[in-house]
């Protein structure tokens, strides 16, 4: 994993793996689509995986994304 995976990754995956939307996400993040997808990218990069798979209808979770998201939700609720 080349990178440091940052707090704000991780809950952006983890709200569009909820929402299965990237505009939804973002607008309980309170940011734009953009930011959320970027993030995301980003996020797909570091790990050299795919997280997501974009659809006409919204997104939905890789195996490895179901995995991250997994992760990522223990991260998050540790730093509660």
């Amino acid at each position: 994993m080349g990178g440091i995976l940052r707090t704000e990754q991780l809950k952006y995956l983890v709200d569009v793996a909820e929402t299965k939307s990237m505009s939804k996400a973002a607008e309980r993040l309170f940011v734009s689509p953009q930011a959320v997808s970027k993030a995301i990218k980003q996020l797909e990069v570091e790990l050299d995986a795919e997280l997501l798979v974009r659809t006409s209808t919204g997104v939905m979770l890789t195996h490895i994304g179901e995995e991250v998201v997994a992760h990522a939700q223990r991260i998050l609720q540790e730093e509660l």
